[in-house]
């Protein structure tokens, strides 16, 4: 198995586990559970670390990709722009997630302002991190280029 492979089986994880952390925390609220607060947060934290594992994976699959469809650096660069600028909202969250775990230990509540903003940059990671994975689409699937129909009628 490649990077690319790797890259392509992973940055699935980071994608979805942002705006599923963040239902977590709503629904938390909602209920009024502690316990899926500090689950919601466990979660961000470990997408952080994730996150920088499928940045990583995609370096290596940058090369694999440039090689398999050619002048690619329009379709790539985008999306590594954007992988960066996710990377660094995950990790940036994930240790604030982690920071709250450990400063509000239990039998502490954690801050409800402190939940709210995590919420917030949790749904702003997720929209980000959702272009990140459009944009890294683009360069293998065609059928979502703006000129597909020009392809399409190229076959």
């Amino acid at each position: 198995m490649n990077p690319l492979h790797i890259h392509l089986i992973a940055n699935h994880i980071p994608v979805l586990a942002a705006p599923l952390a963040a239902c977590l925390l709503a629904y938390a609220a909602w209920k009024g559970c502690e316990e899926l607060n500090r689950l919601a947060l466990l979660a961000l934290a470990l997408n952080g670390a994730i996150t920088l594992g499928v940045f990583l994976s995609g370096l290596g699959a940058e090369e694999l990709s440039a090689e398999l469809v050619g002048s690619a650096e329009a379709l790539i660069e985008p999306h590594e722009r954007w992988a960066q600028a996710s990377l660094a909202g995950a990790i940036s969250l994930g240790l604030i997630a982690a920071w709250l775990l450990k400063a509000f230990r239990r039998p502490t509540p954690l801050p409800p302002r402190a939940l709210l903003m995590v919420f917030l940059a949790a749904i702003g990671l997720g929209l980000a991190l959702a272009r990140t994975a459009y944009l890294g689409g683009r360069i293998h699937h065609h059928e979502i280029q703006p000129d597909w129909k020009h392809f399409r009628n190229a076959l």
